[in-house]
């Protein structure tokens, strides 16, 4: 397939950078606390300094536009190592790098990157429907949503389907700037993002400050490796089939064996998708966050409730990762038990509860619905929304907010009937049950520990 051919605009063609533009990019830098780059410019003062210094931006951006040329200090990075835990110290891998860029060229990047992807979605060719990173309206939960229905369908025909995980060691560093710029031409990208865009990836540098104090500068390297010891493979099968006994695929000649499971975007996958892998694992590490968060959570005195619920919300936030993909799996008890466990930990600290209190009552003392519930939420909420992608549907905020609050109120009404059946906690769950809405949706009183131990005593 030939590329199509673009005609290079002159100068005077070149749109040049908008308010609006400035101001977007701007608005991304708001919320960020990231350390700054070499300048030491924070992203927050940037984002401050953009309400009465835009024009000069602008004026800035427009003309890196017109000449394409990166200004130079916006291509030199820090490079920063942060350890990590229970690796030895001697040990390259016990370290994650990571390179600070001058704010002001990561408000220039987001200009650019704005600008192609505009152009890919409405004159394109738009880039592959499989491509989901970095993409609006995409997540990682439609990736595996598409690995799913393409196991779905392999069942259904009465086969099995291998999955194989390759991990690019530093991919997004790595990746040849040719390919990068022949991807642009192919792609139609106006000539002067493609020259600008070039002149970017030249003679890119990244400043170490070695063991000596002296700072260095090394260039930066591309080409892309495959890390080995991840690439991981699993055979998906229905439940009358099973795994090919010593099944293995070679990977630059290397042997990778056929697991019964695999790590793919941070969720376990098992070969007959039933998750009681990565239920046992997460169960884990949630149980570890709780019970340190358990200390920073004592019955009598600080925190209050506010800063509880932000503890809760941090475990549950972890809890509830891909929920759209796994929450039918709920129904095998084991996984629930799994996600049960850590919310009632996390529930008895919220609401300044002994660790006898039932998980009943725990939750509906902390207010916090049972995560396989709020999981039912979040996958009734992502299958409408795919729907409407289907249908090329764009609902605003108010319509999804509407679907996100019916969805609510049907799980308050599956909470009451499970909290009316619950078998401890009864002397709570009676007092609090027929209200349970209005306690909920409170706004005033807090609970202490007195007030709980009389409650359920």
């Amino acid at each position: 397939m030939s590329a199509p051919r673009v005609a290079a605009p002159s100068a005077e063609e070149v749109p040049l950078v908008t308010e609006n533009e400035v101001e977007r990019a701007a608005f991304c830098l708001r919320g960020k606390k990231t350390a700054p780059g070499p300048d030491g410019v924070p992203a927050k003062l940037m984002a401050i300094a953009t309400s009465q210094m835009g024009e000069r931006f602008r004026d800035l951006f427009s003309t890196c536009l017109t000449s394409e040329r990166f200004p130079k200090p916006w291509k030199e990075g820090q490079l920063c190592l942060l350890r990590k835990e229970g690796r030895p110290v001697d040990s390259p891998s016990a370290y994650r790098p990571i390179v600070l860029l001058d704010e002001v060229g990561k408000m220039f990047e987001r200009v650019l990157a704005a600008r192609i992807n505009r152009h890919l979605s409405t004159i394109g060719p738009d880039i592959a429907d499989a491509q989901f990173g970095f993409r609006a309206e995409r997540s990682t939960v439609d990736a595996l949503s598409r690995l799913k229905d393409l196991v779905k369908e392999a069942m259904d025909a009465g086969d099995g389907l291998l999955g194989v995980s390759f991990d690019i060691a530093n991919a997004f560093n790595s990746i040849p700037h040719s390919t990068i710029l022949e991807a642009l031409r192919f792609h139609g990208v106006p000539s002067y993002l493609r020259g600008l865009l070039a002149d970017y990836l030249r003679d890119r540098t990244v400043l170490l400050v070695d063991k000596t104090g002296q700072l260095r500068r090394y260039g930066v390297e591309s080409g892309l490796t495959v890390a080995l010891q991840k690439t991981e493979a699993v055979f998906f099968h229905g439940p009358r089939q099973h795994q090919p006994p010593d099944a293995y695929i070679h990977v630059e000649g290397v042997r990778i064996g056929v697991q019964p499971q695999m790590k793919y975007l941070g969720i376990v996958l098992d070969s007959k998708w039933h998750f009681s892998a990565h239920f046992s694992g997460l169960s884990t590490r949630l149980m570890k966050t709780a019970g340190a968060l358990s200390w920073l959570l004592p019955n009598i005195g600080r925190p209050g409730d506010q800063c509880r619920r932000l503890y809760a919300g941090i475990l549950k936030s972890m809890a509830l990762y891909g929920a759209p993909i796994w929450a039918v799996s709920l129904c095998r008890r084991r996984n629930a038990a799994a996600i049960r466990r850590p919310q009632r930990v996390i529930a008895q600290r919220v609401a300044r509860a002994y660790r006898t209190v039932s998980f009943a009552a725990a939750c509906v003392l902390a207010g916090t619905p049972p995560w396989e519930l709020e999981a039912w939420v979040l996958a009734r909420v992502y299958d409408w929304k795919a729907a409407q992608r289907a249908l090329d549907r764009h609902p605003d905020p108010i319509e999804r907010e509407e679907v996100r609050e019916e969805a609510r109120e049907i799980t308050t009404g599956h909470w009451a009937e499970d909290l009316a059946s619950a078998t401890f906690g009864r002397r709570t769950l009676d007092a609090i049950g027929p209200v349970l809405n209005g306690w909920l949706d409170r706004r005033h009183g807090c609970l202490s520990m007195r007030l709980v131990q009389h409650r359920i005593s």
